[in-house]
């Protein structure tokens, strides 16, 4: 480090900023802003000249001395991105630091400085001399501090005026939406890369609070009300990306705005190219970032990005097809999907999460069209990034969807895989659906869906789990209330949609559920319920008789006969066809993913089955599986590896199986729990 050149000026202070040249310290509203040795030497150099021209070949002369072998053009470029970047000055027309171009700098904020003493005034000198007397005089304030005090104390009101209030010292809470791009059809993916790779970096800072951003579909649901966004991920800002594309130049535009007022709070524009998108993304989020926490640290506060720039683009392309392909079902967005992960994974072949993503696109396609071969390489391709990282979360999530369509599920396997899941990949909404999936009681899974809508509040995934598990027990007006605020979000008739006409019937409310009927989802049991709403049980017996004709001529996955108990037995139940009913209890306890037992333990609609000995099996091996599953969630939550939030949950589950209600503490009192509380 060079020495600091003398000056006479020691302390500038300019809109809540004091920048003081003896420390090299620069400081907003009290908070340290970093700022390495030689952008504070040019934020120097121009402070004590505002509103003046300062050279280039003047500021080369004051930051580095002669011999130095350095490009000081682009070092004084990246010296002034710096300091702009630190005083939130990236938006344009820039309101602090000018740039004249092929000239130099200039300071254009108003700006009190404060002096050094000289080292030897004529007082100090008449005060060592022999036969003088100096009388003590009281000490002057300068003229310009209670001004400069005043005009700080105006800035931090100014700021006071529009931040939001944190109680308890609440960290500052944000989410990226979906870019808006601009140029070729071929940077559409951009739209969903953008947000997905800032928050990546976002996620880093400490004491700022990311959430994980929607994607451009989820928002084009709610027709890109933003009111609509703010009011379920419950932020106090939205991040705003637009970026324009030509040649592979790159251009991205960030906007900062209140989410309750919409009002822009700050602006950068920052350029690169496909080549350097991570470090484009990361000076976006440095400068984002340097505004709402001046006292971020510089040097691990970042999220890091896991790949290089051209294995994260084919990254975000694939999965940008793959929800295309989720939403859509077409085989040329698959195919797409397919293309990017394979480009992504040949450039980074050791990587287990490229291999898992891969691994979860042939289990989309399984899910769409009972492929056998699809599910097979869903498997390869996960045991292949298990075999590589055993730690890797989203594959064990992909593990748990494999383990639970199976014909036969291992539930020792499946628990195994779901509690790995959870412990490695907390911040997932999928991971709770799945740890829902084998949860033993419906109020457990309930508790799981309502996670997923916590992490993800723009996926109906979440609220769909919460109000099926509501329904389930017998909470209907709870259930409706879900999906009310989930209807909205769907982009079509979907899972939430089909719910709320199950739950009207499922309450009687005979009038309001004729109105809503629908066959989004399940078209057999909505024909089913629509027999017993028009009072035609003969006809809905012949149509459940072919329905179970079909399903007799092919093998089921234990989670599709998991369905069959909890949507279809108890309508065949209500048309008289308790043999039936008890034939799809009885498959799918012999599946080993048994239904939630508290519903089997008190579901009304199932008084027809109550003293058959077939009906008590089931009821056993749901006993038995939920046993199991405490067991294994006791030994995750003695170790830390249990979600805090959860734990509620788990003891009513110890409660109902009549064991312990208050489960083992974990180890050691410093031990981390899985997920946010």
């Amino acid at each position: 480090m060079y020495p600091l050149p003398r000056s006479t000026l020691r302390r500038f202070l300019f809109d809540g900023f004091e920048a003081d040249a003896r420390t090299g310290e620069l400081r907003r509203s009290g908070e340290r802003v970093p700022l390495q040795d030689v952008p504070f030497r040019f934020l120097v150099a121009v402070l004590e000249r505002p509103g003046e021209l300062v050279t280039r070949e003047e500021l080369r002369q004051r930051i580095w001395p002669s011999g130095v072998n350095l490009d000081f053009e682009s070092a004084l470029d990246t010296a002034a991105r710096k300091v702009r970047q630190a005083l939130g000055d990236t938006a344009r027309p820039h309101l602090y630091l000018e740039t004249l171009p092929g000239k130099g700098y200039r300071f254009t904020g108003k700006v009190a400085a404060e002096a050094d003493p000289p080292e030897t005034t004529l007082r100090q000198r008449l005060a060592v001399t022999p036969g003088i007397r100096i009388e003590a005089r009281p000490k002057r304030r300068p003229r310009w501090l209670l001004p400069a005090a005043l005009a700080a104390a105006a800035c931090l009101l100014m700021l006071k005026t529009w931040e939001p209030a944190r109680p308890g010292g609440r960290s500052p809470s944000l989410v990226v939406l979906p870019a808006k791009v601009l140029g070729s059809a071929d940077s559409a993916f951009l739209g969903d890369g953008i947000p997905d790779t800032l928050s990546t970096y976002l996620a880093g800072v400490r004491g700022l609070e990311t959430r994980m951003p929607p994607s451009g579909s989820q928002v084009a649901a709610v027709q890109g009300d933003l009111g609509r966004v703010a009011a379920a991920y419950q932020v106090e800002y939205l991040v705003i990306p637009t970026v324009l594309e030509e040649d592979g130049h790159l251009r991205l535009d960030l906007k900062l705005a209140e989410a309750g007022t919409r009002k822009v709070r700050w602006a950068g524009q920052f350029e690169g190219t496909r080549a350097t998108y991570n470090g484009l993304l990361r000076e976006a989020a440095q400068g984002l970032a340097g505004f709402l926490k001046p006292g971020w640290d510089a040097t691990g506060g970042m999220g890091l990005a896991a790949f290089r720039s051209e294995v994260a683009l084919a990254l975000r392309e694939g999965k940008y097809f793959q929800a295309r392909y989720d939403a859509t079902g077409e085989a040329a967005n698959f195919d797409r999907a397919l293309a990017a992960f394979r480009r992504a994974q040949a450039l980074e072949p050791a990587s287990a999460v490229l291999m898992a993503e891969i691994g979860g696109l042939f289990g989309t396609q399984f899910f769409d069209t009972r492929d056998p071969k699809a599910a097979a390489e869903a498997a390869r391709w996960t045991d292949r990034a298990l075999a590589l990282d055993p730690r890797c979360g989203q594959a064990w999530g992909v593990r748990v969807w494999i383990e639970t369509n199976r014909t036969k599920v291992d539930p020792e396997a499946a628990l195994e895989a779901v509690f790995k899941a959870v412990r490695f990949a907390p911040e997932d909404a999928r991971t709770y659906i799945q740890l829902g999936s084998v949860a033993p009681t419906a109020s457990f899974q309930a508790a799981c869906g309502r996670r997923a809508m916590a992490l993800d509040p723009l996926n109906t995934l979440g609220y769909a789990w919460d109000a099926m598990c509501l329904g389930q027990l017998g909470r209907e007006g709870e259930a409706l209330g879900v999906l009310d605020r989930a209807i909205p979000l769907e982009a079509r008739p979907g899972f939430c949609t089909w719910l709320r006409f199950w739950c009207l019937f499922r309450a009687g409310r005979t009038g309001e559920a004729k109105a809503a009927y629908t066959e989004a989802s399940w078209a057999g049991a909505s024909r089913l319920m629509k027999h017993l709403l028009e009072e035609d049980p003969a006809g809905g017996r012949d149509l459940a008789r072919r329905m179970l004709g079909r399903w007799q001529r092919r093998e089921a996955g234990s989670m599709d006969l998991a369905n069959r108990t909890l949507f279809i037995a108890p309508l065949l139940l209500r048309l008289g066809l308790t043999e039936e009913a008890q034939g799809i209890f009885s498959r799918s306890a012999e599946s080993g993913l048994a239904a939630g037992y508290d519903w089997l333990l008190a579901a009304p609609e199932l008084g027809p089955l109550r003293g058959d000995p077939r009906f008590d099996r089931t009821l056993e091996v749901a006993r038995t599986y939920a046993r199991s599953f405490l067991a294994k969630a006791q030994a995750a939550r003695a170790q830390g590896e249990f979600p805090a939030h959860l734990e509620p949950d788990l003891a009513a589950l110890a409660e109902l199986l009549g064991t312990a209600a208050e489960a083992p503490r974990p180890k050691t009192s410093g031990a981390k729990t899985a997920g946010r509380g």
